[in-house]
């Protein structure tokens, strides 16, 4: 049999095999003001600027409070990264001997809350 044939057999057998790197998933949310409290889908996550580790593509809820500013209340979508469109490119990613990283950055500009009127 011909090396030229059994190289690229070899090389899937041993990406399927699995070394175990596969996706990481973070969220980076900063705002301005930074210190910000975060809630995402109602739980409370910190204060920004914060990265937030994620296991789905899909719909968050994202909250922000901070003293004498107005809370912002946000859906955001979070999409596949490009290489999720390749065919059975996840299988590849998952097997590599490292972690690759995927990075959302949310960025919110938090609006001051107006003085009483008397």
């Amino acid at each position: 049999m011909k090396v030229w044939l059994v190289l690229p057999v070899m090389l899937f057998a041993a990406l399927a095999a699995g070394c175990g790197g596969g996706n990481r998933l973070v969220m980076v949310v900063t705002s301005n003001p930074s210190e910000a409290l975060i809630y995402v889908n109602d739980y409370p996550r910190g204060v920004t600027p914060i990265e937030i580790p994620y296991l789905y593509m899909g719909t968050y809820r994202i909250q922000l409070r901070h003293e004498g500013y107005d809370d912002l209340d946000e859906l955001v979508s979070i999409g596949r990264p490009w290489y999720n469109w390749i065919p059975f490119m996840s299988l590849v990613i998952d097997s590599l001997p490292f972690s690759v990283r995927h990075e959302r950055r949310l960025h919110f500009d938090l609006t001051p809350t107006p003085p009483p009127e008397f």
